[in-house]
């Protein structure tokens, strides 16, 4: 430790402080701060603006005229965050930030494993990864399969235990006549999650039986002769985008609901980027990817023919930026619209103060700050701000998406 003498009016000095503690869930986080003074001090700790209470069962604070310790037993995840000492002489207050990581098991991956590609030996298995990784990152999975069609179910079997993607073929393993429930667990370096839920129970002899899980997958040829027009009927606009129009489309002769995609594509270069957008969806095979199913492509128009989502199913994501996005994402929940109006929440407070309501010290913490939709209107950044401004935002950033 290296000496430090002030002169008498001068700010509290810290010595060679930490920067950050890492512990696991359950264990005992010691943020200390040694500190020179030239006179008596007073100092106090700040847990993301918020200050620490001094008693309780899990918080201890020791304080000297140099130094201040922090211990927080049985740490938790929402333990995460920034803990701030500041320190109050003749000379004024200085403060010093200490960032807490907590890390633990991740959470089980967020969906049950989804079936394709089944045959009488194989199956590819699919699944979400963890909506929160433990504060480590996820190193990989472990996919676990329980036989059905004898007398007991069996006990679950692990199939595969170093897996490191959210997919796996099963090559071997099963039987042909088999019936089975597949499993997913992840594993960080603290250790393995609860499992995610069950797939659904998956017959492997598929003979005279077309599965509801397999996916089957067409080749697109695209059709330079007929207009979508001339196959399909045209019904309401889904959607606009930069480079063209989605409707609600179905077949003439069958009924089947698709959606067409009616490309902008004008110029040589616009036909260009249409091409080149069919191609590549003709390519990506997987149940999680909405597939192209035909496509047109004529002098006067290009379309691409999708499959559509139906009407009650619910839609979840598991991807955006951690702070901008709404707690159902985070918690893989069904999204709608109300979930963008969070988003917008958040920009607006960014736009009038400058800060971001659930920025963190790393993702982890920013998604803990979000699913707690922990917010508040700093009062440094929101002077002169509007009551109507804080309470548009305020009306934007409700947990509770109604």
């Amino acid at each position: 430790m290296r000496l430090s003498f002030c002169s008498p009016g001068a700010l509290a000095e810290f010595l060679d402080p930490q920067q950050q503690v890492v512990v696991g869930v359950g264990g005992t986080a010691r943020l200390h701060c040694c500190f020179s003074s030239s006179g008596p001090v007073a100092s106090c700790w700040i847990h993301d603006r918020e200050k620490v209470v001094l008693e309780g069962p899990r918080v201890c604070v020791t304080n000297t005229s140099s130094s201040s310790t922090l211990v927080l037993s049985d740490v938790l995840p929402v333990d995460v965050g920034s803990y701030s000492l500041f320190v109050c002489n003749r000379g004024g207050t200085a403060h010093w930030t200490i960032s807490l990581r907590v890390i633990g098991h991740p959470d089980p991956p967020a969906s049950c494993p989804f079936v394709s590609q089944l045959t009488h030996t194989s199956l590819v298995l699919s699944w979400s990864g963890p909506c929160f990784d433990g504060g480590s990152a996820i190193t990989g999975y472990v996919v676990e399969f329980q036989r059905l069609d004898q007398s007991e179910p069996s006990d679950w079997t692990e199939l595969a235990n170093q897996c490191l993607n959210t997919s796996y073929r099963v090559r071997s393993g099963l039987d042909p006549q088999g019936w089975y429930h597949f499993r997913v667990r992840a594993y960080n370096a603290v250790g393995v999650s609860d499992p995610s839920e069950e797939s659904d129970c998956i017959k492997m002899n598929t003979a005279g039986e077309p599965q509801q899980e397999v996916t089957s997958y067409v080749e697109v040829v695209p059709d330079t002769t007929h207009k979508a027009r001339d196959h399909y009927h045209v019904h309401e606009k889904l959607g606009v985008g930069k480079f063209g129009e989605v409707y609600r489309m179905s077949h003439k002769q069958t009924g089947w609901v698709c959606a067409g995609k009616f490309y902008r594509a004008r110029v040589s270069r616009e036909k260009t980027a249409a091409r080149q957008e069919i191609k590549l969806m003709k390519e990506l095979h997987h149940p999680k990817l909405v597939q192209c199913l035909a496509a047109y492509d004529t002098s006067s128009e290009i379309v691409m023919i999708l499959e559509y989502s139906e009407a009650g199913k619910h839609l979840m994501v598991l991807h955006g930026t951690p702070e901008f996005v709404a707690p159902e994402v985070v918690n893989y929940e069904p999204v709608d619209l109300a979930t963008d109006m969070w988003s917008i929440g958040v920009i607006c407070y960014i736009l009038l103060s400058g800060e971001s309501p659930f920025q963190g010290n790393c993702d982890a913490e920013t998604l803990a700050l979000v699913t707690a939709a922990q917010w508040e209107f700093n009062p440094e950044s929101f002077d002169g701000i509007t009551d109507e401004a804080k309470d548009f935002i305020s009306g934007l950033l409700r947990e509770d998406k109604r």
